[in-house]
């Protein structure tokens, strides 16, 4: 189903906090673009979001023009290129910084098909366009399934050949039937060793990631509102325990519905659970420390899904956040945080994994440097840059590529960007 997100929505999201952010490095995270949208009862609610829309999945981003007779040839090819990976986990988004009725006017006269599922107007897109570092319109920039910038240029220059590389190495959750599966069952296991809460929470993570209309997701959609029926019952249960005195027993019931099912409306009934609870003062401590727990609970289990993928950088960042903020303080979270930090730092194999993630991501942030220098003729800053990534990482994928593009320099001579060579050696 084709979902369109209206322009008005597009430009009030895009003026934000981040206006005048430098676009991303390769291999960083892009800005998490939200859009949000008023509810019948007035309030903003979060419409899409990378991190709510794109997590798990390959975001191809393509921005273009509809007086661009190049930008509409590779609408036309890209939307071939959508079908061709769309059961794969790939996802396509159109981005145009014109009108949504200007940009009908040309799909209807131009008969262009619908291209991926997420639509963006509005001169807003300029702003997402320049952070994601993509310089020429049309363009496209690739997030991989945990949002990082990891391609970006022109269609022609090699998108096909990236995704390809990209699902060779490993699928995205959203197309790995493996671990759409697993994840359901690792729902159903929670719910049946009664943590209602954590059973929601994989579900709603299922039901994300899979892609939109397949079974995987219609089922966690179902297995939450199960869930949501089974925490009434568990927040029955905790109002019971306290009566029995069963402090910390009710403390955790009420934390875990109304940290991980706070969007909902038995959340919003935990939360004025608590707040009826908090009047004794021997359960208030135990819900502050259930409640932080439980926060921090779930920043371990994205770090988890980080050391699944070995992207052990990310899941390190999280664990020192979650061990050393005072807000996950004294909590259980907190300990199993800093044990796990020890564990990473002093596991061998662990950190030869890091140390060769950090080296590929920086030979790949040489090599945008080099291509884009190459494009521009600047000939003596790209040969610099390919020598320096197939000299200092040899073994990354983007030396093969660099050996490559140095055979098919001009000779020095002829390069009309000599004065750049300094820039090289000076660079990051």
């Amino acid at each position: 189903m084709l979902r369109t997100i209206l322009p008005g929505l597009l430009v009030s999201a895009l003026a934000l906090s981040a206006y005048g952010q430098r676009p991303v490095s390769l291999g960083n995270r892009a800005p998490d673009l939200k859009v949000k949208q008023k509810g019948a009862d007035g309030k903003e609610e979060l419409k899409w979001s990378i991190e709510q829309n794109l997590h798990g999945r390959i975001g191809v981003l393509f921005f273009w023009r509809t007086n661009s007779v190049e930008s509409i040839q590779l609408h036309k090819e890209l939307s071939q290129l959508a079908k061709d990976y769309g059961g794969k986990g790939v996802v396509f988004s159109n981005f145009v910084a014109e009108s949504e009725q200007r940009v009908k006017e040309a799909t209807d006269r131009e008969g262009l098909e619908p291209l991926g599922v997420y639509q963006f107007y509005e001169i807003g897109v300029l702003r997402w366009q320049l952070w994601c570092g993509v310089m020429q319109t049309p363009g496209v920039a690739i997030l991989d399934p945990w949002g990082d910038v990891v391609w970006r240029g022109h269609p022609d220059q090699g998108l096909r050949e990236k995704l390809n590389d990209m699902l060779a190495k490993r699928l995205p959750p959203a197309g790995d039937d493996h671990w759409l599966s697993r994840q359901f069952r690792k729902a159903e296991k929670l719910q049946s060793e009664g943590e209602i809460g954590k059973a929601y929470t994989e579900a709603q993570l299922l039901s994300r990631v899979a892609l939109e209309g397949a079974e995987h997701q219609s089922k966690a959609t179902g297995f939450m509102e199960k869930m949501e029926g089974e925490a009434d019952k568990w927040l029955k249960q905790a109002v019971e325990a306290q009566r029995r005195g069963e402090l910390e027993k009710a403390a955790h019931i009420v934390a875990q519905i109304a940290v991980r099912l706070k969007e909902t409306d038995i959340g919003r009934r935990a939360e004025n659970e608590i707040g009826a609870m908090s009047a004794d003062r021997t359960i208030k401590e135990h819900i502050r420390t259930a409640r932080k727990n439980a926060e921090g609970e779930l920043e371990l289990e994205k770090a988890a899904r980080y050391e699944d993928a070995e992207l052990y950088d990310k899941a390190l960042a999280i664990f020192k956040i979650v061990s050393t903020d005072e807000k996950y303080s004294d909590t259980p979270a907190a300990k199993f945080a800093k044990d796990r930090i020890k564990t990473i730092q002093e596991d061998p194999g662990i950190r030869a994994a890091v140390a060769k993630v950090r080296a590929a991501r920086q030979a790949e942030r040489w090599f945008d440097i080099a291509q884009r220098a190459q494009d521009a003729k600047l000939y003596t800053l790209a040969r610099s840059y390919y020598e320096r990534i197939v000299k200092e990482h040899p073994d990354s994928p983007s030396a093969t590529d660099a050996k490559d593009r140095l055979k098919d320099l001009p000779p020095e001579s002829t390069d009309a960007g000599q004065k750049d060579a300094a820039v090289a050696k000076s660079a990051p």
